[in-house]
């Protein structure tokens, strides 16, 4: 028996359908849909600082407590940043803060917005004063990443723009520490 294209067709496709099992979805495996954490939230009973939950960092909330420094004097200061400066009532001790790698700071950049590229506590519109972080600056933020290429330089973040900058380790720009998780 020779079968024609359009049986052979069939014929395939009811195998195809014979093969397969079509189950209704199992109730008892039903998820509902997922809870949405905030990007970020203060730090326990208001201590000075900021968890980003998606990355577990630990963030000075205030983002100008240094003013402009050199990145000498930036990385000193967030080496030497304790508990009862800054508006930080966390228990933290000289050592446990520093500055954020290139890539730390770029993690908290949000394309969606401009000055500055930052969102609120939410994630989910453009940051205000305080909403997690306060006196965010819409000028440069000093990390801790030199540029291998060239001794005398760091890179920077613009947090006004949110793009990286190569910047003069002489220069003075703002700092905003970060640490591990607890």
């Amino acid at each position: 028996m020779i079968l024609t294209q359009t049986r052979w067709m069939k014929v395939l496709l009811l195998i195809l359908l014979s093969a397969c099992t079509i189950r209704p979805p199992d109730q008892s495996q039903a998820t509902s849909a997922p809870v949405l954490k905030p990007r970020y939230k203060e730090g326990i009973v208001a201590d000075g600082t900021v968890i980003d939950n998606q990355t577990g960092l630990i963030w000075l909330k205030n983002t100008n407590c240094f003013g402009e420094l050199t990145w000498k004097r930036a990385k000193q200061s967030a080496a030497n940043l304790a508990h009862g400066q800054c508006g930080l009532q966390d228990g933290s001790k000289p050592g446990m803060w520093r500055l954020p790698t290139i890539e730390e700071l770029e993690l908290i950049v949000d394309k969606r917005y401009k000055r500055p590229a930052l969102s609120n506590a939410a994630g989910t519109a453009h940051w205000k004063e305080g909403d997690a972080f306060s006196h965010v600056q819409m000028k440069r933020y000093w990390s801790s990443s030199p540029i291998t290429s060239d001794p005398g330089a760091i890179w920077s973040l613009n947090m006004g723009g949110g793009y990286v900058v190569i910047t003069n380790q002489t220069d003075s720009h703002y700092m905003w520490p970060v640490r591990g998780v607890n």
